[in-house]
């Protein structure tokens, strides 16, 4: 896809969820990696929102991510 001419085509949930993910992966955002955060040894999703939007509401985001954590283990 040509998002350098057509921006407006990551906006479709396609195309933006797929930005999203590779984008925490990668640490494109922010220069911080998910896998950084929440990994084999650590599950720390309160800081791990800083891979997207620093810590706005990371108690919140924390709290969701070890009850969906809680419900796949």
């Amino acid at each position: 896809m040509d998002f350098i001419n057509q921006p407006e085509l990551a906006l479709e949930s396609t195309y933006a969820a797929r930005i999203l993910v590779y984008g925490m992966m990668k640490g494109s955002f922010t220069g911080l990696a998910l896998s950084d955060f929440i990994n084999e040894e650590n599950q720390d999703f309160y800081k791990a929102r800083q891979v997207v939007n620093r810590l706005d509401r990371a108690g919140r985001i924390a709290e969701y991510g070890k009850l969906v954590l809680n419900n796949i283990t």
